[in-house]
């Protein structure tokens, strides 16, 4: 349309006197600003393609997005933290469910240490251990306690926790020869998901018996000193 209309102009034939004014320039002119009226015309297009797009992908003011699922975390102490739970406050609460224990001293091997600690003690002349595990937690909602074995007994936590107290070991009376257990094991199974394991046994050559009640080792896996 615009080639066609500078050759129309340029095709005039005067036969009037001249009008003062150069009919190329104007064709020249012309053309120019119906290039120019082309071009804006093709950017406004362009702009409402633009807007357009943004308007389909752009969320509205006022319109509430759906929360996105919210994505769970669990907080895992580090390995050392049960470690520290254990050194700091297993002494100590042997000593209260046991005044009698004396020369208490960390016995752990460092293969021991990846999960447990140990100590000696001395309680009425007799040497002893005394050891004890802290689990981590592992999931959230916590982890169902096992069913308790034959020969475990378990006893039920106000807060509806469990602890299942089992005897192990074999101690055979020289006098007797009756079959004895050595060990003592309590596990407290918490709401959190975490085990409190405490063991107590005596030394060889100890003689027959373990070294707490039933009492006095759950006092001790029950203990709040050992949450996180």
């Amino acid at each position: 349309m615009t080639e066609q209309l500078e050759q129309d102009l340029r095709a005039l034939s005067f036969t009037e006197p001249p009008l003062g004014f150069d009919t190329e320039a104007v064709a020249t002119k012309a053309a120019a600003r119906q290039r120019k009226r082309l071009v804006a015309a093709s950017g406004l297009g362009t702009l409402a393609a633009v807007v357009a797009i943004v308007a389909t992908t752009v969320v509205p003011s006022g319109v509430v997005q759906p929360a996105a699922d919210p994505v769970t975390t669990v907080s895992v102490p580090p390995v050392e933290m049960p470690l520290t739970l254990l050194r700091e406050h297993l002494p100590a609460l042997l000593k209260a469910v046991q005044p009698d224990a004396k020369n208490i001293v960390e016995v752990t091997t460092p293969e021991m240490a990846i999960a447990m600690l140990r100590f000696r003690y001395d309680l009425n002349g007799r040497p002893a251990r005394i050891e004890g595990n802290v689990g981590r937690p592992i999931l959230p909602g916590g982890r169902e306690p096992v069913p308790c074995p034959a020969g475990c007994t378990n006893f039920p936590q106000p807060d509806g926790s469990e602890v299942h107290i089992s005897q192990s070991g074999r101690f055979v009376d020289g006098a007797t020869g009756a079959v004895k257990p050595s060990t003592l094991e309590a596990r407290h199974y918490r709401l959190d998901g975490t085990q409190v394991e405490i063991s107590v046994a005596f030394l060889p050559p100890a003689g027959e018996g373990v070294p707490m009640t039933y009492e006095q080792v759950i006092r001790i896996a029950t203990d709040p000193s050992f949450d996180y």
